[in-house]
């Protein structure tokens, strides 16, 4: 049997040759509750003699004993109510805390909303077959538009870079993007940066200390570049945002980057970072490389960082690191004084090149990039006629399919792909479909446009050439732009379920799914893994643990070919007895993405959600439910390394409750049974490991047939995208809802923004962990009918997490209507 690798992972191969479910929640038979638990939000308001259908992802379970429950680990929120004679069930899903909605009288369905409770929604994602007409043409040549990306947070008293340097006399005037003049906020807790004693015995092999002369606005500066080891303290027991701001060397501010990394959490191995521009020499290797993404792309500054803890090379991080590279008149002549020519690439360890989201404020002088991800990393300036590809993934997609490929459950589903673009400019896309083996399903990209700050609808029945089948597709634009994809079947009754795209940058190589079940109660997991690195096999390991941690129960080693996926349902391992649940980890040498589903065999319900890339010591879940409108929510911890997790976890509402959850095992909370939720509430949900072991978590949520659920988050941010968003769309009535929740230091406003309605949505005062329920039908100035997206952001730079959910008010038929997901950090 195998462990897992625990995050971080080893890998010492030379950095410049590298250039060249945990439970679903227990669902009893026997006892006072039965619910499973997948997913979030749940909701509905009435009046007394109407049934109040309610929204709210997740889904919880929980089986009791005679004396005590056994709790029981989320499914899903979905919504049912009924009246004395009749039954009426309009599905509401309502993203977190509190939305409530859905009042209906004996004969017929009537939405009403309250305040605090508004009506759920349920995303089509077989919406009706809409026509989709594809225009434009994927990558045309044309000048890339300026980036758009969400600056760092800006606070009321903030840190300046440093003096804004002026153009020089043969630069026009430029326009300055919008972005702010600083690497933090006043407000963001800090770390002291030292020099660390030593290189660590496992750090690649490094470019030995070279001597170079640049022009710097006009001025040559030469200078030796040394390998920087930097020493990263962990943070204070009561801070989980600490950062570590590293400047530049004196006298290179404005050739070497500024990096804000993430601090480790108390009770972490502290970390050490490696730091080094790229010689000289390196630079038309790097230059080759990036020919694969951009054609003409020349390179003006380049880094290698590498992280360690212990001994060990960590690539992965829970929290964005932010690199903020200088732009001197020398890098503005050579974009031709275009800042949109000027953008952020990262070089993975196989050698793979990807774009990076660039923010360039030219008040400052500087162009930021984000990343979760360390490597190598280039700034660079593109020719006019050059459009640089966003790469990202979505798996799960049934064309005449099954609902859910690795178990053969729910023929006939099809599914529909919504493409937000949260940018200023026209995107044009690319759609490639791929078998499980990897070979493409039609002879050349599937072209579509999505106008600036909007969305579009690509039903797979509508793509000509598609036979039926289950799919990954690859998404490929000239902006950074969001996928999501919804897909239903009628096996007897509905089922539906909703799965995000993965972007380039979002992939990885260790990830961690907390619910694994197989014949529990009914309930069987399964999961897809796709190869993100579009050259080489992954090569990828299957780990999964019981309940009680320890040893694996199983492990299964995969080759999964270039551009292919392997599917995989427990319910087919051998090795696992029926009755089992537990947790899986997934290890691979490529990025890889990884999203898995839950099946109720009894109801015909689904869920899913994402895996998360790493584990991480502090974690948010939006919103949790005990007997919230027949909602009932379960959220399952998983341990993620080789030692007991002791946890906290604080409610949106100021209750406590603590635990242990063993060496590689789960630990699983249902929330009826927690005594700080009161009954008939939501709460928000911040988790906290007190002695910095790593953990994983999903949140679910069971009303009636309705099942659904998704990841916990490991970090907000101050602008959330939500691809898909509707207020009574179709003959089924579709609705949405979110629950925003503030994790933030400050407390902050929200504004909502529509794509195609005028005027925006605000809400005032959301308070420190506080959540707020937003019921898409109650917003007046959505129209009726409405299907697209949202772009929420908080006022202040205070990080937000948001988790959406999508439900019917009129469904055709009775099953699992409810679908939920997080929003997406941009």
């Amino acid at each position: 049997m195998s462990r897992s690798h625990t995050v971080p992972r080893t890998d010492a191969r030379p950095r410049f040759a590298r250039l060249s479910f945990a439970l679903l929640v227990t669902l009893g038979a026997m006892a006072v509750s039965v619910t499973s638990a997948f997913a979030q939000t749940a909701v509905a308001t009435e009046t007394a003699v109407s049934t109040a259908v309610s929204t709210a992802v997740s889904t919880a379970v929980a089986t009791e004993t005679a004396v005590s429950t056994a709790v029981s680990t989320a499914v899903s929120t979905a919504v049912a109510t009924e009246t004395a004679v009749s039954t009426a069930v309009s599905t509401a899903v309502s993203t977190a805390v509190s939305t409530a909605v859905a009042t209906e009288t004996a004969v017929s369905t009537a939405v009403s909303t309250a305040v605090a409770t508004p009506t759920p929604t349920v995303t089509p994602t077989v919406t009706p077959t809409p026509t989709v007409t594809p225009t434009a043409i994927v990558l045309p040549t044309a000048t890339t538009a300026p980036a758009t990306a969400t600056p760092l947070a800006t606070a009321t008293s903030l840190v300046p870079l440093q003096p804004t340097v002026t153009a020089g006399p043969t630069f026009t005037p430029v326009p300055t993007t919008a972005a702010t003049a600083t690497l933090i906020a006043a407000s963001q807790p800090t770390v002291a940066v030292a020099t660390a004693a030593s290189i660590p015995t496992s750090a690649p092999t490094l470019v030995p200390t070279f001597a170079a002369t640049v022009v710097v606005n006009g001025t040559p500066v030469t200078f030796t570049a040394a390998p920087r080891v930097l020493a990263i303290p962990t943070a204070a027991a009561n801070q989980t945002d600490a950062v570590a701001v590293i400047p530049p060397p004196v006298g290179l501010e404005r050739v070497v980057p500024a990096i804000v990394f993430p601090a480790p959490a108390a009770g972490e191995v502290a970390q050490a970072l490696v730091v080094q521009p790229v010689p000289p020499a390196v630079r038309s290797t790097v230059q080759t490389q990036i020919q694969a993404i951009a054609t003409g792309v020349t390179a003006q500054k380049l880094i290698s960082i590498d992280v360690f803890a212990g001994t060990d090379l960590v690539t992965t991080h829970a929290r964005p690191i932010v690199l903020v590279f200088p732009i001197t008149d020398e890098d503005l002549l050579a974009a031709g004084n275009d800042p949109s020519r000027i953008g952020g690439f990262r070089i993975g360890n196989d050698g793979t090149v990807e774009a990076l989201s660039t923010v360039v404020d030219l008040a400052v002088r500087v162009m930021r990039v984000e990343t979760y991800r360390t490597s190598s990393f280039v700034m660079a300036i593109k020719p006019a006629n050059t459009i640089v590809t966003y790469r990202s993934f979505v798996t799960g997609l049934a064309n005449n399919g099954s609902l859910v490929p690795a178990a053969s459950y729910g023929s006939g589903a099809n599914s529909a792909i919504r493409i937000q673009n949260p940018n200023s400019a026209t995107a044009n896309v690319g759609l490639n479909f791929y078998s499980t083996s990897g070979a493409a399903a039609l002879s050349s990209a599937y072209q579509t446009t999505v106008s600036a700050n909007g969305s579009k609808i690509v039903y797979l029945p509508n793509v000509t050439g598609l036979a039926a089948g289950n799919y990954t597709a690859r998404v490929d634009s000239d902006q950074l732009v969001r996928t999501s994809a919804s897909t239903a079947a009628a096996t007897g009754s509905v089922a539906s379920v909703q799965m995000d795209g993965f972007a380039a940058s979002d992939m990885t190589q260790s990830v961690f799914i907390p619910t694994a079940m197989k014949s529990y109660y009914g309930f069987t997991s399964a999961l897809s893994i796709i190869n993100g690195s579009g050259s080489l096999p992954a090569r990828v390991t299957i780990d999964m643990y019981s309940r009680a941690g320890g040893l694996a129960t199983d492990t299964i080693q995969q080759e999964i070919a270039v551009g292919g996926t392997y599917n995989l349902s427990l319910g087919s391992r051998n090795a696992i007895a029926d009755g089992f649940i537990g947790a899986i980890s997934v290890n691979a040498d490529r990025d890889i993405g990884v999203i898995y589903n839950v099946i109720d065999a009894n109801n015909g319900g689904v869920s899913g959600g994402g895996a998360l890339r790493t584990g991480a010591t502090t974690l948010y879940v939006p919103a949790l439910y005990n007997n919230y409108y027949g909602y009932n929510s379960g959220l399952t911890l998983q341990n993620t390394q080789g030692t007991p997790a002791q946890y906290t976890i604080t409610y949106s509402g100021g209750s406590t409750e603590s635990g242990t959850v063993p060496a590689f095992g789960t630990a699983v909370l249902y929330t009826p049974n927690s005594a700080g939720v009161a009954s008939e509430t939501t709460v928000g949900a911040k988790i906290v490991s007190r002695n910095g072991i790593r953990l994983s978590a999903s949140m679910n949520v069971l009303s009636g047939r309705d099942l659904d659920g998704h990841r916990a988050a490991s970090t907000g941010a101050a602008t959330v995208q939500v691809p898909s968003v509707y207020k009574s769309y179709a003959t089924e009535g579709f609705v949405s809802a979110f629950v925003i929740q503030n994790i933030g230091v400050v407390e902050t406003n929200v504004t909502i923004t529509y794509a195609g309605v005028g005027t925006p949505q605000t809400i005032t005062g959301l308070a420190v962990g506080g959540v707020t329920v937003v019921y898409v039908p109650n917003v007046s100035q959505v129209p009726s009918g409405y299907s697209g997206s949202a772009t929420i952001t908080s006022s202040n730079g205070a990080a937000l997490v948001v988790v959406a959910n999508v439900t019917q008010l009129n469904p055709a038929a009775t099953g699992d209507h409810l679908m939920t997901s997080l929003g997406i950090a941009s």
